[in-house]
């Protein structure tokens, strides 16, 4: 493993990782994963999964997160979905928009509420369809930093008005992305009018495209074994790209410690 939180700060205690459940509006209690650093308080970053749901891979990325000095929150958004059900683009297409929004709102609200929880902005990373919602989530608030791997430019929930191209005008920076030119998803040219209609609206904005990935290469990172890579580029762009990840995250909370000190 190539991530800069390898090794870091190694006689700080351990990441702490516990359940949680969340209310929400209506009685319905949406659960999730809350790991915290070695040191709190400490800044917090909000994991949103794509659809394949909260696997292995994102409790391991939620551990890493913590181990770079944030707490880290991974809710699991098919909490009203059929446990049976597999969880993919499918199962996805059964996630209300707006129940969806609101479950990621009130994780952020909860997350502020934490006494462990320093600082008045908190970041958010997602990663396809999460890379999506967070990027909704940056029309819908003023308080976050927004990380998306390979999101939807044109892509949304039943129940939602606007895609995130329809919603560029309403977004709050900073905002990063990172997308592969191989994707056959995600078209590039998608990327490329969301990145400039966001410089249009005055957002701090900066898109990677990797021409030699496509889509998913985070699974590169070998975090979770049983997930099979693409293209041989992966585990080398999904180092980099998550080193550009938290290296963002340490300068937009500043309240965070450096993982290297």
């Amino acid at each position: 493993m190539c991530y800069p939180e390898d090794g870091a700060n190694s006689s700080e205690p351990a990441v702490c990782g516990s359940e949680v459940g969340i209310s929400l509006p209506g009685g319905d209690v949406l659960p999730a994963l809350v790991c915290e650093p070695g040191l709190v308080p400490a800044p917090a970053v909000l994991i949103v999964h794509d659809a394949s749901g909260r696997t292995p891979f994102y409790e391991a990325l939620a551990r890493r997160v913590a181990m770079a000095g944030f707490v880290a929150l991974l809710p699991d958004l098919y909490f009203r979905v059929d446990p049976d059900v597999k969880r993919d683009p499918v199962a996805a297409a059964q996630l209300d928009y707006q129940q969806t929004i609101q479950a990621l709102d009130a994780s952020v609200d909860w997350l502020r509420m934490q006494r462990y929880v320093a600082g008045q902005r908190l970041g958010a990373v997602g990663f396809s369809l999460g890379g999506t919602l967070v990027l909704d989530l940056a029309a819908e608030r003023r308080d976050l930093a927004i990380a998306t791997f390979y999101g939807f430019p044109s892509g949304h929930l039943p129940g939602a008005w606007e895609s995130p191209l329809g919603l560029a005008e309403r977004m709050q920076g900073p905002i990063i992305g990172f997308f592969g030119a191989r994707d056959e998803v995600v078209p590039v040219d998608e990327v490329s009018q969301l990145e400039a209609a966001l410089r249009r609206a005055r957002v701090e904005v900066a898109f990677t495209v990797f021409p030699d990935v496509g889509h998913h290469f985070v699974a590169g990172s070998r975090l979770d074994p049983r997930q099979p890579t693409q293209f041989a580029a992966d585990y080398a762009r999904a180092c980099e790209s998550w080193s550009g990840t938290l290296a963002f995250f340490h300068r937009q909370l500043p309240h965070a410690r450096a993982c290297c000190d």
